[in-house]
């Protein structure tokens, strides 16, 4: 939707014409339903709506880019870039710098950051990987890899061919049709695809063989094809598990196994 605004052919353009492209563009992001009169997109002055929701501004997904999930990302420039190029070289350096002007109240060093975290526990490496939620529960880790390919993290996503990814591991790669970004993690609604609705039913059943333990890791199976829900009328579902799926045995907890998750959800709008 955001490209829809600047495919223009010309090769010539006005400064104001091209403002307004861009304008257009991250409106889709910072203002879709067109109503408000006015947006803050300088995040010192009114946060970044894009973390807000993740707890303290400082506390959510900063903090955890500053101990140990370290992304190895930055604008690189060069003809294909309109952004320059502020690796220079050393993107662990940018990475330290920020993080020394965000937590400054909290004495932060790189003393604190682990950037070794993941590789050393889990035997992976995300160094390249981008939009990781963390979420731990005593000895055990539940990691969430989530894209989409129209996404801009897209390009930095964990993939079904990483190194490490294997379901006796209990490491899931999980790629929906129709899935908005996040859209699994949200409440559930009449109008979700029922790709997206199989694929919450899954992830609850890998869930809860992490949490309550089972005999063997369950195993995927192959999520729907998408389907519109051409519907206009949508309603938030509460309560609704399963979801109107059906169970699978694979998915049926018992005892005795405890297991590291990592889910990537991906095909987004």
């Amino acid at each position: 939707a955001a490209c829809g605004f600047m495919n223009d052919t010309r090769t010539s353009f006005s400064d104001k014409e091209l403002a307004t492209m861009m304008y257009n563009a991250a409106n889709i992001y910072y203002n879709s339903s067109g109503n408000l009169q006015y947006n803050c997109i300088d995040p010192t002055n009114c946060g970044d709506p894009g973390t807000a929701n993740l707890g303290g501004a400082a506390l959510g997904w900063p903090w955890q880019e500053c101990s140990e999930i370290v992304i190895d990302m930055c604008a690189r420039g060069g003809k294909s870039d309109f952004f320059w190029d502020e690796c220079n070289g050393n993107s662990t350096a940018l990475l330290i710098a920020t993080c020394v002007s965000q937590f400054q109240n909290f004495n932060w060093s790189s003393a604190v950051w682990n950037m070794n975290a993941v590789p050393i526990l889990y035997g992976l490496s995300v160094a390249h990987a981008s939009n990781i939620i963390p979420h731990s529960k005593c000895s055990g880790l539940d990691n969430r890899f989530r894209q989409g390919h129209l996404d801009p993290w897209s390009g930095g996503g964990f993939k079904a061919s990483s190194d490490g990814v294997e379901q006796d591991r209990g490491i899931y790669i999980m790629e929906i049709p129709g899935a908005a970004h996040h859209l699994d993690l949200r409440t559930p609604n009449t109008c979700d695809p029922n790709s997206v609705k199989n694929a919450r039913f899954q992830i609850v059943g890998i869930l809860d063989c992490w949490i309550n333990g089972c005999t063997s890791p369950p195993r995927l199976t192959p999520l729907p094809a998408f389907a519109d829900s051409n519907s206009e009328n949508c309603t938030d579902v509460n309560h609704g598990y399963p979801w109107g799926q059906a169970v699978s045995s694979s998915l049926t907890p018992t005892t005795g196994f405890a297991m590291l998750v990592l889910l990537l959800r991906s095909f987004f709008f």
